[in-house]
């Protein structure tokens, strides 16, 4: 039996894809079983059957939006953590209600714009 978390990562930047990836794989309890660029990758990862989180950019060819709309109404026990290093406060107007729709039975926290910048 494997009780590891399967996860799959879904993001149009291959860079920051590999690195989420490899912050995932140090991780004892994870499994990286996919990785794709794309919605239409999106969809076709979770229709596998091998998924317990689906880590999604919200700006990815075909919408990242729109595979979660999909996912969710088909694969209603897949978690969907949704992620973007490129929103913009338009966006997030934009989006809010559609993640707000797709993702009914989750909890939705609406990017932060008022905080000081990291420092590492």
């Amino acid at each position: 039996m494997n009780d590891k978390i399967r996860v799959a990562v879904v993001d149009d930047h291959p860079l920051f894809r590999e690195g989420v990836t490899q912050i995932l794989l140090g991780c004892p309890d994870v499994e990286v079983t996919a990785q794709g660029a794309s919605a239409k990758e999106a969809v076709q990862i979770a229709d596998n059957g091998k998924l317990d989180v689906l880590v999604l950019d919200v700006s990815i060819p075909g919408g990242g939006i729109a595979a979660l709309e999909a996912i969710t109404a088909t694969h209603p026990e897949i978690k969907v953590l949704m992620l973007t290093v490129s929103i913009t406060e338009a966006d997030d107007s934009s989006h809010s209600g559609r993640l707000q729709r797709a993702s009914s039975s989750m909890r939705w926290s609406p990017p932060s714009f008022d905080g000081p910048p990291l420092n590492r």
